[in-house]
């Protein structure tokens, strides 16, 4: 049996969606479980009526007594699995045609993995293929073998085995401001447990599409936080390379903001110092960007140490920009470029 655990909270629309794509798969192999964050619009009904779609037992839903947050809900669903393996699949996302039956195929075929990391239309947008499965053993490993972040973070990409993961449950919580508490999760599993194995997998089971501006998350605050993970890593290398994947992901989403550039400083100074240049010799850059580029050079002086750097890159688009430039942050600018902070 598989569980497929759903967090949801006030997505009724996207939720009836959801559970009509799982319904009209129809595999007797897996259960549906419903978290409920203590929606307030149309969450119970959808469920209540969703649940005449499914056999007796065979959709199960909890509804919190309070909202204790999209992460902890997250982790909610952990505990809750009581299966062989779950799969957690976020209100707003859809399952591929057949994904159920190759999903399930896919875990018979692995049988001594903790987790199981699906391709997903994240792939398609990052331009990465995966030609075959790669399977990955201990914490070094894993690290090594991500192909693209984005997908490793996309929770529905994600199947796992809950008796492997639930004894590090507690350092999800500890580390719910990462806003990926299944990875902290995960990254602690494999640290404790040097065998444990994870497969990267070519085989697509969801969809991902972007959130909308009003919904109940935003990507920003998200990236922000994900640097933190790799404080979870002890050994420097894996840890760089973890914030070099970090910051790829970062890059694809924020290519011209401070956003993108504080997810990738620890980690990802060349790329860092290859956007900059980029950027400051873009002419064409709307001028609403003018401070972004400003802040890509400086902080990009601060990974390096020094600010003939920053100089250097300011000088380039400067001339051009400065009439754009209110006269405040001009001066600011300039004073932090002479001074010795940098």
């Amino acid at each position: 049996m598989i569980d497929i655990c759903i967090p949801t909270y006030n997505r009724a629309d996207k939720l009836q969606r959801l559970l009509r794509a799982l319904a009209e798969q129809n595999d007797e192999r897996y259960r549906v479980i419903v978290i409920d964050n203590a929606s307030t619009d149309a969450t119970r009904e959808v469920v209540t009526a969703a649940a005449s779609m499914w056999p007796a037992g065979r959709m199960i839903i909890h509804r919190n007594r309070i909202n204790v947050g999209g992460n902890a809900n997250i982790l909610r669903c952990l505990e809750k699995a009581e299966s062989e393996w779950a799969w957690i699949i976020g209100d707003d996302d859809i399952p591929e045609p057949g994904a159920l039956a190759r999903v399930a195929m896919a875990l018979t075929e692995n049988p001594h993995a903790i987790w199981l990391n699906f391709a997903t239309t994240l792939l398609d947008h990052s331009g990465v293929v995966r030609p075959s499965p790669r399977i990955t053993t201990g914490l070094h490993d894993f690290i090594d073998a991500i192909d693209c972040f984005s997908n490793t973070l996309f929770l529905s990409a994600n199947v796992f085995r809950p008796a492997a993961l639930v004894p590090h449950l507690r350092f999800g919580y500890q580390e719910i401001g990462t806003c990926a508490p299944h990875l902290v999760v995960l990254l602690a599993c494999l640290a404790d447990n040097p065998t444990a194995q994870v497969v990267f997998s070519p085989v697509r089971n969801a969809v991902w599409e972007s959130p909308q501006p009003d919904e109940s998350w935003a990507h920003r605050p998200v990236f922000m936080a994900l640097p933190r993970l790799a404080l979870l890593v002890r050994e420097e290398t894996q840890r760089q390379k973890l914030l070099a994947a970090i910051g790829r992901a970062t890059f694809d989403r924020f290519p011209l903001n401070e956003y993108g550039l504080l997810g990738v400083v620890g980690g990802q100074r060349d790329a860092l110092a290859d956007q900059a240049r980029h950027f400051a010799g873009l002419a064409s850059a709307t001028s609403r960007h003018t401070m972004s580029l400003v802040k890509w050079a400086l902080l990009l002086a601060i990974a390096d140490g020094g600010g003939r750097k920053a100089l250097n890159l300011v000088s380039r688009f400067w001339p051009w920009r400065t009439a754009r430039v209110a006269e405040p942050e001009r001066g600011a600018v300039a004073e932090m470029l002479g001074s010795d902070r940098l």
